[in-house]
């Protein structure tokens, strides 16, 4: 049986008098990557690996058009003015009193979940200094500081910090040798007991981890510290936003453990918290690499062992990789009971409803963040994420643009830009955008991704392969770069085929067929990649296999025609040539 060539626009592949099609479509679908909005300590990232329940929409971005079409849908706000029966004017002002009224009651909402929130962390972390203790405290030359934009949190000053060194580390070990390794010792213990560390947490930047909380002994050590040591210490780093350490609240504590075997770094992202922590268990002579990489700054910031860096939680940081050894490191995320942060919470509460399918009040929502606070960057940018999903690809351009006005380093932005660009069908302007994404953060997979994606539009396999192999070199197990890596190079590898160059069409075959096969793996539920893994393995002369995982697509499916298509049209070749 020949094989011929696939075609990329719908990959037919010719089989006798019978067509196998593959359902290789070029992009992934937009889809955001949520999890539940409750648990407010997880970590975060924009546009690419973030998730519902921090401050900043999230979506790993497209290319392809989704067929969405700009809707005609009246809003919230403009509703409740036509339920009034008024005009012109009348309207407007209907509009912006029923706006005024949506605000203050999310403002209540806000105060009211702080506050519950924050009484609920005081039964976990007591901040009361017990009568027999001593607060420590901390001067200038305990801290070594790290300066940032004046308006990287979006507002004069960085709003309540009313400051620039937003990233502040002890100079001196905050505890000792002996305090650390008991809780490295105490969390290795516990994950032998119990099959392991832990991955499953955090959704969409996943640590491999153990709660503080099963950790009995180290967290009665934790609790004793936190209002002698701990909070005192990020009271003394921020004093315009910290007046009262005992007003301090603390979440989501737990030990992350680096390994250069398997999870080597974390990438970019923002946490949602006013204030982070992270402390050193292990001394800097156990791996090599590793610190904390912070995005505005370009820069490393290294601890030893017993060492304590905090920070404002809405600083882009990642964990850096290690190339050898372990790195073991106490994280913890903290709120202060006086600071309630309306913005963030309103964006909050615009992707728990994004998440619920309520788009519209999402996107009201939103807007009111824009209005509380117009100098943040993020609203704008997650506005703009809304209204691209809508198909308002115009209105989508005009507020990343806005994003970026505030803040022309803002990454994210980039990112989103880009992927609203080749949605509407710039797709020059769209590679243009993605290099600047690439050329802000080159350790970002996302823009890598996103750069392939706009490359292969334009028909550019050779440079889209090699964005993808830097994509997949920054995160290999990366489902989705890898099944976009097997497309094109079945693509590549058929046209080889069709030139006579059967030794490179032989083995790029072969690395189609490994790029699919893993990315089946790591996404198991996927009739996509099983259909296009099926192609690949009928393009290789496996035709057996190649059934096998049709079959499997079109069970993982019963709606996808292709899969059910190309198993009927093989399943009668087969048929044919044995009987």
């Amino acid at each position: 049986m020949p094989l011929r060539r696939s075609e990329m626009a719908g990959l037919k592949l010719g089989l006798a008098s019978a067509v196998i099609m593959c359902c290789c479509v070029l992009q992934r679908s937009a889809a955001f990557h949520a999890v539940s909005p409750i648990h407010l300590g997880e970590q975060q990232q924009t546009l690419g690996r973030g998730h519902v329940d921090t401050m900043f929409l999230a979506a790993r971005p497209l290319l392809q058009r989704p067929g969405l079409r700009a809707t005609t849908k009246t809003s919230i706000l403009c509703m409740a003015a036509k339920k009034k029966k008024v005009g012109g004017r009348k309207k407007a002002a209907a509009a912006a009193e029923a706006g005024s009224l949506l605000l203050e009651e999310q403002l209540k909402k806000n105060v009211e979940l702080h506050i519950k929130e924050c009484n609920d962390m005081l039964q976990n972390f007591d901040a009361r200094l017990p009568a027999d203790a001593t607060r420590q405290t901390f001067g200038p030359s305990d801290f070594k500081r790290f300066s940032v934009g004046e308006t990287l949190l979006g507002e004069n000053l960085n709003g309540p910090f009313k400051a620039t060194d937003l990233i502040q580390h002890t100079t001196a070990p905050l505890f000792s040798k002996e305090e650390c390794e008991a809780v490295i010792a105490e969390a290795e213990a516990h994950a032998s007991a119990s099959g392991g560390w832990g991955t499953q947490r955090h959704y969409s930047h996943p640590t491999t981890d153990v709660l503080l909380s099963e950790l009995p002994s180290s967290l009665a050590w934790f609790q004793r510290a936190l209002p002698t040591k701990v909070f005192p210490l990020v009271a003394d780093a921020f004093p315009h936003v910290i007046k009262d350490a005992e007003k301090l609240r603390i979440f989501d504590v737990f030990v992350v453990k680096y390994e250069a075997e398997r999870q080597a770094y974390l990438s970019v992202h923002r946490d949602s918290s006013l204030i982070s922590l992270t402390i050193a268990l292990n001394p800097q002579t156990d791996f090599d690499g590793g610190g904390m990489w912070v995005e505005p700054l370009d820069k490393v910031v290294s601890l030893d062992q017993g060492q304590a860096v905090t920070f404002a939680s809405n600083i882009r940081h990642g964990g850096h990789r290690i190339t050898s050894g372990q790195r073991y490191i106490l994280v913890g995320f903290l709120l202060y009971e006086d600071e309630v942060e309306h913005d963030r919470r309103l964006l909050q509460t615009s992707q728990a409803l994004r998440a619920a399918g309520s788009a519209w009040e999402a996107e009201e929502v939103c807007r009111l963040a824009v209005q509380l606070n117009p100098r943040r960057q993020e609203a704008w940018n997650n506005l703009g994420v809304l209204q691209r999903d809508r198909g308002a690809f115009d209105a989508a351009l005009k507020s990343f643009g806005q994003a970026l006005e505030i803040e022309p380093s803002y990454q994210e932005g980039w990112v989103n830009l880009g992927v609203c660009q080749g949605l509407a069908g710039e797709l020059h302007e769209a590679v243009a955008t993605a290099h600047k994404a690439v050329k802000l953060n080159n350790g970002d997979a996302t823009a890598h991704y996103n750069l392939a994606c706009a490359q292969a539009h334009l028909g550019e396999s050779a440079a889209a392969l090699s964005s993808l192999h830097r994509a997949l070199e920054l995160n290999p197990d990366d489902a989705e770069a890898l099944h976009r890596r097997g497309q094109l190079r079945l693509e590549t590898a058929s046209e080889a085929v069709d030139s006579d160059a059967s030794g490179q069409g032989e083995a790029g075959l072969a690395a189609a067929v490994a790029d699919l096969q893993r990315a089946a793996k790591l996404m198991p539920k996927s009739a996509a990649v099983r259909n296009d893994l099926g192609v690949a393995l009928y393009e290789g002369g496996r035709l057996e296999e190649a059934l096998d995982a049709f079959e499997a697509a079109a069970g993982l499916d019963a709606k996808d025609e292709q899969a059910r298509s190309n198993a009927m049209q093989l399943r009668q070749y087969l048929a044919s040539v044995r009987g």
